[in-house]
Formats: structure tokens, sequence, C-alpha cells
């Protein structure tokens, strides 16, 4: 059996002392955060299946842990990844630092002592309320953070594109408070979804419950998000089934991949990035020259090396690369690949061409230092001491 829940079973005594309490043993080798299951990148670093039907499963198996605390008035209150496990075997979570619940039970109460920014709910955030005055609004709103990040690979629901208004407010948790909601089915004018989001591939049962969680403090509870994910968790639902083009990704039934548009978005994002970089090159060109500045061209002439910093093919270094002059001319690449991303910059950042030009040569200057051959230095030998 998996344990999913690390909850004191007794009391320990020494005589009549109370010394401790026993609780279960978590197998932490064959369980992993949640954290882990929210990047493909570290699925498969931690030997977590990769597949998005797995995903769903789990946030399922969540939905029904906290329904059962919630059932027995429980509330986790520091509701987040960090505090869950999955195991890498089976899609169950097991919950983690119990001790930090509020518990409500033969009429007395016991509060929790923390909760944790990017999972506190809008309410709670505004009127700079204490964990301890928490209950179980707060769980509902964290439950739907965590199965929003479940289900759209990762990315927090107030993560987004902001406009001009929104773009001061750069933490998930000031986001929240505003309400600046980036994935309704209404769209946020002061925050735009991530380009690397599938919400649009969601079904429109779990949109709603998205929206009605972030938007309103009616918010779906535990029990409505387990009847609501129920459908598209069974291992032979027809609601969710395997992508053609790729095993490990899942259509829900009446949408197309949304992990296939996005591997598509990002080759054409590849391919774009090829063909701008001449153009943007060029444009910054065009604007050196304008304000009667040295172009870019001329500075390629100047230092050959910032255009042509690596040997291409099998090109061999010539012979008097070697030794301590070859040190030298490995230095000056080090300086070229440097040069080069600070090209980069200015063309994404607008730079005047005076500190470009600045920059560049302290960089080489730094990077390459003076060759022996050019070191007219001389050192002062002491003159030998006569034997009396």
């Amino acid at each position: 059996p998996y344990l999913q829940l690390a909850w004191p079973l007794g009391l320990l005594y020494r005589g009549d002392d109370c010394v401790g309490y026993a609780m279960p043993m978590v197998d932490l080798k064959g369980a992993v955060t949640l954290d882990a299951l929210l990047s493909e990148k570290t699925q498969r670093a931690y030997g977590l299946p990769a597949d998005y039907r797995f995903v769903v499963q789990v946030a399922h198996s969540l939905a029904a842990a906290v329904v059962a605390l919630h059932a027995h008035g429980y509330h986790i209150i520091d509701l987040k990844p960090a505090n869950i496990s999955v195991y890498k075997t089976t899609p169950l979570v097991v919950l983690l630092d119990c001790d930090g619940f509020s518990v409500h039970s033969a009429g007395a109460s016991y509060p929790a002592h923390q909760f944790t920014a990017d999972y506190i709910a809008p309410e709670a955030w505004r009127a700079k309320q204490r964990p301890e005055q928490q209950g179980i609004e707060q769980d509902h709103f964290a439950l739907a953070v965590i199965l929003f990040q479940l289900l759209n690979r990762g990315l927090h629901p107030f993560q987004g594109v902001p406009g001009k208004r929104a773009a001061r407010i750069n933490s998930n948790q000031l986001r929240i408070a505003e309400g600046l909601y980036a994935y309704g089915t209404e769209p946020n004018p002061q925050m735009r979804p991530s380009p690397w989001s599938i919400h649009g591939h969601l079904p429109s049962s779990l949109r709603k419950l998205f929206d009605a969680a972030f938007t309103s403090e009616s918010r779906p509870t535990a029990q409505q998000w387990l009847a609501a994910l129920a459908v598209y968790a069974e291992p032979d639902s027809q609601q969710l089934q395997a992508c053609r083009g790729n095993p490990d990704h899942a259509i829900y039934a009446g949408k197309q991949c949304g992990h296939c548009a996005i591997e598509r978005q990002r080759r054409e994002a590849r391919r774009l990035q090829k063909v701008l970089k001449p153009k943007l090159m060029a444009r910054l060109d065009k604007r050196l020259r304008r304000e009667k500045r040295i172009s870019i061209n001329a500075i390629l002439s100047r230092y050959p090396g910032l255009a042509n910093s690596a040997p291409r093919g099998n090109q061999r270094p010539h012979p008097h690369q070697r030794g301590n002059f070859g040190s030298y001319r490995r230095n000056k690449s080090a300086a070229a690949s440097a040069s080069d991303l600070l090209f980069k910059l200015v063309v994404s950042w607008g730079f005047t061409a005076f500190i470009v030009l600045i920059t560049i040569l302290l960089i080489f200057l730094a990077a390459t230092g003076v060759p022996k051959s050019l070191d007219h230095s001389v050192t002062v030998q002491p003159e030998p001491t006569e034997g009396l």
C-alpha cells in the first residue's frame, strides 16, 4: 500500500513523560516533490512518467486527498507543491508537513502558523491576514492554483505577459491581489496569456472552474474538482486520449493537442530567430550610421575575431598559434564570443553606440591581456654576492 498522509499514529512515553510521537515513514526514494511534475525536463530528470495522462491522474489524486482531510475538519493552509510528493510508479500523492495543518476537532481548534506566497488567497493578502486566521477558503484557492499548474505545463495562473499598467507588478502574489488572472474565458486587458500555455485546449468544464476559482470568492470545493477530474483520470477514459503524433501527449475530447501546438510554435520561433537576426543587425548598423557613429562593419573589419571567433570545419590552427601566442589567440576567441553576446544585447535593448564600443574594448582588453612578445617590461635581477 502507498502512504498518502504522513500523520502521527500515537504518542510515545518514557514512564509518565511524553517524549514524542510515532508516525509512518514515507519512502522518499520512491517519491519526489510535486515540483518535479511541473516541467517536462524535471519529469525526465527524476524518472517520472512523461505521459500527460499521468499528470491528470495525479491532479485527481490530490483533489481526493484534500477532500478526505476536509471531511474530518482539517485544513492544510500551507498547501503548495513543495509539501506534496508524488510516487514515481503510481499517480498517487502523499501530503507532508502535517504538523502545520489547521485542526478543528472535539470542540478544540489548533490553527496553522504558516502559508506561502504565490498560493495565498487574494482576500487574505489584501487584508494582511495571518495564517492563523485562514480556513477552508485558503485551501480552495491554493488547490486551484496547483491544479492549474499541473494541467497547464507548470504555468502559474497569474503568470503571463503584463500590459503597461501591470508591468510594475513583478510577483505572482501581487498579481493575485490585483486579480490579474491571465487565462480566463474572457481576456484580461492587463495580463495576456503566456505563449506557451495550453489553456485554450482544456475542456470548458475545467476552464469554468478555474474562472470561478480566480475571479470570485465563490471558489470550487475540493469535491467539485474531484468530480470534474474523474472523467479524465480514468485509465480508459474516452474524454482524454493519447495523441497519435506523440504518445506522451494527450488530447481532451473535442480539442486538438495543445502540446503539439506548443512544439510547432517553438520550431517556428527558432526558425524566425535565424531569419530575423541578420535583419536586426542591419537595423542596428543603420541606426549607428544615422547617429554618425562608427558602423558595425567598421568594427568587424577592425577586429576580425568578432566576426569569426572560432575555427570552422576542419580548419587547423596556424603553427604560430602554439605556445604562449596560441594561448593569446584562444583568449581572443573568448573575448570575441563575449563581444558577440554584447551585440545581441544591443539589438534587443538598444544601447547607444558609444556604450557598445567602450564595453567591447574593455572586455577585449581584459580577456586578452598582453602577449609575452609585446611585453617590454624589464625585470631587474639582483647582483650576485661575492663571497668573502
